[in-house]
């Protein structure tokens, strides 16, 4: 069986290098335009810095604005909301995640472009995923999202112990292309994903995270996950159990522990380090998300919150199709195959 290889790599790249990444390839920054960065107290201000000072190297104004950290889903003071409506480019650069907020969809909705770059690091923004050449993999993330459009039933395993079964009749899958180029579109960075929201209320099985988790980092002591009915019914493991456990709690919303999303990761030089921008996004992996999935297409779930949780070397079968074999593509997923 022919497959597609990881292409894992050790190029470097400068801080400010990293930044002209963002600014010039994802977000396409234009002399003239306004780009905001948005930041807070938990992510280092020499990211936030540097994208500002590369967007002003195009000829461009920029603006930050730092705000308290928050947990993800949580909306930002309404002078930062207001200041993400007025601007041609708003890029996140935040320790938790504002894609899923009432600001960045209304800042797109205003024409705004919109990347977020949740749990970034300047480890992340020097090496691995960033490196990546986004437009070269956009075939093989398009191509994936048509597999998951096309299927009526997905099941997942991996040798974590991770056997879930989820129905996707219906529902059309989403891409994560890392750019954000046109008005009025958002993406993630350095995230390359291809992802979807399951039927609610018919995911079955067990999840085991032996990656990482928003909000967590890496995961020391794999986190098992009872799954029915859709819905997280039990959660057992170590620390970091106990952890999700009590973000989960926190949330106070019922619809939190709901399976939102299931996601392939396709950046092949993204590493599981910690950081769930590229955690989620690395080939090799895939995440099941709990919490808020209204902003994904035929989404029906509202929380406060979206947890995504990654795992190692998934199976991937849709309608009886391998896609994905202990973490690698088959040829059934190539571009032009779908």
């Amino acid at each position: 069986m022919s497959t597609f290889k990881s292409g894992h790599n050790d190029a470097q790249v400068s801080l400010i290098e990293g930044a002209r990444i963002i600014v010039n390839v994802c977000a396409s920054v234009q002399a003239g335009e306004d780009v905001l960065v948005v930041t807070d107290k938990a992510t280092s201000l020499s990211i936030a810095q540097n994208l500002a000072s590369a967007a002003e190297e195009k000829g461009a104004s920029a603006a930050i604005a730092v705000v308290q950290a928050q947990r993800t889903g949580t909306e930002p003071v309404r002078p930062v909301a207001a200041a993400m409506q007025a601007a041609n480019v708003v890029i996140a650069a935040t320790s938790a995640s504002l894609y899923h907020t009432d600001a960045a969809r209304n800042a797109v909705a205003g024409g705004a472009r919109l990347l977020s770059m949740t749990e970034i690091s300047e480890e992340v923004m020097t090496s691995g995923a960033i490196t990546a050449d986004f437009e070269a993999q956009g075939p093989i993330i398009e191509s994936v999202r048509a597999l998951l459009t096309s299927a009526r039933a997905v099941r997942v395993t991996a040798p974590g112990g991770t056997s879930l079964d989820m129905s996707l009749e219906g529902r059309e899958a989403m891409q994560i292309t890392a750019l954000a180029r046109t008005p009025g579109t958002r993406s993630a960075t350095p995230d390359l994903e291809a992802f979807i929201a399951p039927v609610e209320g018919t995911a079955e099985g067990v999840l085991v995270v032996d990656g990482s988790a928003s909000n967590l980092g890496l995961i020391r002591t794999p986190v098992m996950m009872e799954i029915s009915g859709g819905r997280v019914t039990s959660i057992s493991g170590g620390q970091e159990a106990d952890r999700i456990s009590a973000n989960l709690r926190e949330a106070n919303h019922e619809g939190a522990y709901v399976i939102a999303e299931l996601g392939i990761g396709l950046n092949p030089n993204g590493l599981v380090r910690g950081h769930i921008i590229e955690d989620e996004g690395a080939y090799g992996t895939a995440h099941v998300a709990l919490g808020n999935n209204t902003n994904f297409t035929g989404g029906k779930n509202w929380a406060p919150v979206h947890f995504d949780h990654v795992f190692h070397r998934p199976t991937i079968t849709l309608d009886g199709v391998e896609v994905m074999v202990d973490g690698v593509l088959t040829e059934a997923a190539r571009p032009g195959r779908g």
